[in-house]
């Protein structure tokens, strides 16, 4: 499968000339959506996880056959 760059940058653009608002996972992203002009505010919520919240807890090891 080929990934025509230019239509999804031409549609993200479009996406983004429709929108009051932006929310976005990384600082890259947000660099990236004013640099094809998104002018209106953009809130930054990190997609992480907080690993030192999960120390300490049991391991528990899973079937590789499971499907998570």
């Amino acid at each position: 499968m080929r990934i025509d760059l230019a239509k999804v940058e031409a549609e993200e653009r479009q996406q983004l000339r429709n929108a009051d608002v932006a929310i976005v996972i990384s600082e890259q992203l947000a660099e990236r959506w004013r640099s094809l002009g998104f002018a209106r505010p953009i809130t930054l919520v990190p997609n992480g996880v907080d690993i030192d919240a999960y120390r300490g807890l049991e391991r528990v090891e899973v079937a590789p056959e499971a499907k998570l």
